[in-house]
């Protein structure tokens, strides 16, 4: 049975969760699941979550934002596991056309940067919605109760527990024929990430990334 007619069967609301691929996405699903009276759609369910949003009024929809520099580091790994990428360093990768078919298909012929750019864009058209929230990756592993608050409030959620409860193992535990890394929390709270970054990389990074964007979102460029 489809997720949504689950929601329909049992009552709850339905949540369709948007992101770019390796913003935690499916960490944001296995929480809205465990701790809330609804019913969070998979990938595919009311149109692709890594690409545009099919807005709603009968559904809520939470945003997921990652810094983007964090995301560039773990989006070039995934695509290179996957061997859709022969970049050999970031600066080629960020400024190549996306290696992932379906994700080029979604937002045109783009750089990864340029795809952030103007997905971000795309969300943030549904901002002012009241059945809409954005979350970023930082908040949720620095603070994920409060950020579950946040949702919560935003969306009128009813939650199952007198308490939160976390997800402490991989969401995305499905099989694949190249090894994912371990799930390495503290690479993203200390911003490890940033030592793939050498200086002709962050100049270029700072040619292509929306400044106002980073600044919506309370990233900086570096």
């Amino acid at each position: 049975m489809e997720r949504w007619i689950a929601a329909k069967l049992l009552g709850r609301p339905e949540i369709k969760i948007h992101g770019l691929l390796r913003v935690g996405t499916n960490y944001v699903q296995s929480l809205l699941n465990a701790n809330f009276r609804v019913v969070a759609l998979d990938s595919m369910e009311g149109g692709w979550k890594h690409g545009p949003c099919d807005y709603s009024r009968d559904r809520k929809f939470v945003f997921v934002v990652k810094n983007p520099y964090a995301w560039l580091v773990s989006f070039q790994h995934w695509e290179q596991i996957h061997n859709r990428s022969a970049a050999k360093t970031l600066a080629e990768f960020a400024t190549q056309p996306v290696s992932h078919k379906q994700l080029r298909e979604a937002w045109g012929e783009n750089t990864p940067v340029e795809t952030w750019n103007k997905a971000l864009k795309s969300w943030l058209a549904y901002s002012e919605s009241e059945n809409t929230v954005f979350v970023r990756y930082e908040d949720l592993i620095n603070g994920f109760a409060s950020q579950l608050t946040k949702i919560e409030q935003q969306l009128g959620l009813k939650a199952k527990f007198g308490d939160f409860v976390n997800i402490h193992t991989r969401a995305d535990n499905w099989k694949t024929k190249s090894p994912r890394k371990p799930l390495e929390i503290d690479f993203y709270k200390h911003e490890k990430y940033l030592e793939a970054f050498d200086a002709p990389t962050l100049a270029i990074l700072r040619q292509q990334f929306d400044p106002n964007l980073l600044e919506r979102f309370g990233y900086q460029l570096i």
